[in-house]
């Protein structure tokens, strides 16, 4: 039996279904990476035009320690970009599995719950986070579920009742139910 803690402990994993959340996350840090960087090489570009400029035009006027403290700037702006890009990427990438369990959570646990169905267990109900998205599949799966319970117990008493009537020998009462349920299923064609 699963302890209520364990079964927290488990929806609060941020990887609940490793092979779609690598490739979201891959994916997302490739893409806003490529745009990062893109970026940072415009940015490093434009800086470095600006700084062959002043260079360029100051060529001569400037003593050599402030060429030199120029460059020193732009070595450690360059860093601190660089950096940047980094981090953003790492950034990405954690963002990438926070927002792929939201949306691999709900469908895990749905993969769940169908299978508990498959296996004929009763009360079978999808229970999401208020924050998972798909909180519309919750609904309708609950209202299936519920609506197939119904349905299948109705015809379990019909059959019941069918089957109490044979115990008890009343044999055309046994069997006129069991016709109307086979034809009311589909099973039988009606008698005329």
């Amino acid at each position: 039996m699963t302890s209520k803690h364990q079964i927290e402990k488990r929806r609060s994993r941020v990887v609940v279904e490793r092979d779609f959340q690598y490739r979201f996350t891959l994916k997302l840090c490739l893409l806003g990476g490529l745009v990062v960087v893109v970026f940072g090489i415009m940015f490093l570009l434009m800086m470095k035009l600006s700084y062959n400029a002043l260079l360029d035009t100051a060529l001569g006027k400037l003593p050599q320690y402030l060429i030199q403290e120029i460059q020193r700037e732009f070595r450690i702006i360059s860093t601190i970009v660089v950096a940047g890009i980094v981090m953003i990427i790492g950034i990405l990438f954690g963002l990438g599995l926070v927002i792929s369990q939201k949306l691999a959570g709900p469908i895990v646990a749905l993969q769940k719950r169908l299978r508990d169905f498959s296996e004929g267990k009763k009360g079978v109900r999808l229970n999401l986070r208020k924050d998972d998205e798909f909180q519309n599949i919750q609904t309708v799966f609950n209202t299936a579920m519920e609506s197939f319970e119904e349905r299948y117990d109705r015809k379990l008493d019909r059959i019941s009742e069918a089957y109490s009537d044979l115990l008890n020998k009343n044999s055309t009462s046994a069997e006129s139910k069991l016709a109307k349920f086979l034809e009311a299923e589909g099973k039988i064609s009606p008698r005329y």
